[in-house]
């Protein structure tokens, strides 16, 4: 209780004062209410109030029939809107696999870290498209992302490590990545192996090399291996040489040979020459396109002599690359 003093005059200022102080901590209660009430609309998944466009689509995506509602979730992503990302979240349990996925992907374009718990529990399909709809969203977001993705890489459903193994391989240069994605080298499923050895080769650690010269050469899944020939490539250690030489000579499975082919020609070691000349005899002409776009790169003038009778090949995709090939090694 307060207790006023003094003339009447006085006393009648104090109680203004009084009034004054009531009026202020009524303006700053209602401040904070309305601060908590965007902090509620913003972060956990409210629906705010949309108009125009984006009401339209929303709208539209809530209640139209399949293929407007998809096409709805698909143009959203045109304005980015982030009031739509709470509709687009509901909008992944929609019956509809085609809706799910447009929403998904639009998704990814908002950047919004508030649909990277969704998009996990979403990946959890055996809808591929949608599975990988959903990581390639998640590759997009920020940092943030990475911890979520590393915690899913471990779960005990196939489709969410599938999913997470691929969306880190729009990760790069983070370390905290090569543990579990070396653990996740050696997993059950060929898929999450698959994505896993193009993801470890993003980390830019040392150890990569020979954990992916031992899956070329152990893995029992030709898919796998390819994987693991196509990351060799990418991670520009000249080392690899003789192993993709070894594998493109004597792999019997053929997206090997051509990732082995397409790599030494990104690591651009002439090692790689008399592999490569002997590879243009392979049977399959995705094997011979490759060799000779690497020789390209690694070869010289006296390359042109083994490709050109491929310019007489019956696949015409052959025909051209070994024109354009010989026109790149000339004067070479």
């Amino acid at each position: 209780m307060y207790e006023v003093r003094g003339e009447r005059g006085n006393g009648m200022a104090c109680m203004g004062c009084l009034s004054d102080i009531k009026l202020y901590s009524k303006s700053r209660l209602f401040l904070v209410m309305a601060v908590y009430v965007c902090f509620v609309l913003f972060f956990c998944g409210c629906e705010p109030a949309l108009d125009g466009k984006s009401a339209k689509l929303v709208e539209r995506m809530k209640n139209g029939g399949e293929y407007e509602r998809k096409d709805a979730a698909l143009l959203l992503a045109e304005d980015r809107d982030i009031r739509t990302v709470p509709y687009l979240i509901k909008a992944l349990k929609d019956p509809s696999v085609l809706v799910r996925t447009a929403a998904a992907g639009t998704l990814g374009e908002m950047r919004d870290s508030r649909a990277i718990e969704p998009l996990i529990a979403c990946m959890n399909s055996d809808n591929r498209e949608l599975r990988m709809t959903c990581a390639l969203s998640l590759g997009k977001m920020d940092r943030t992302v990475i911890q979520p993705l590393i915690d899913t890489l471990g779960s005990s459903k196939v489709n969410l490590r599938r999913g997470s193994a691929y969306a880190l391989t729009f990760i790069y240069s983070e370390d905290s990545t090569f543990d579990p994605l070396k653990k996740a080298m050696t997993d059950t499923d060929a898929e999450v192996r698959y994505w896993s050895c193009l993801a470890i080769a993003n980390t830019g650690r040392d150890e990569v090399f020979s954990l992916l010269v031992e899956v070329l050469q152990k893995d029992k899944n030709g898919g796998v291996r390819s994987a693991s020939a196509l990351a060799l490539g990418t991670i520009k250690n000249t080392e690899a040489v003789p192993y993709l030489i070894e594998a493109l000579e004597k792999d019997s499975y053929t997206p090997v040979k051509e990732n082995a082919a397409n790599s030494l020609g990104l690591l651009g070691d002439s090692r790689a020459v008399p592999a490569l000349r002997q590879a243009l005899s392979d049977p399959d002409p995705e094997v011979k396109k490759k060799a000779m776009v690497s020789l390209s790169h690694v070869g010289s003038e006296e390359d042109i002599q083994y490709i050109k009778p491929l310019l007489n090949h019956p696949v015409p995709q052959v025909r051209e690359v070994a024109k354009d090939t010989i026109e790149t090694l000339k004067g070479k």
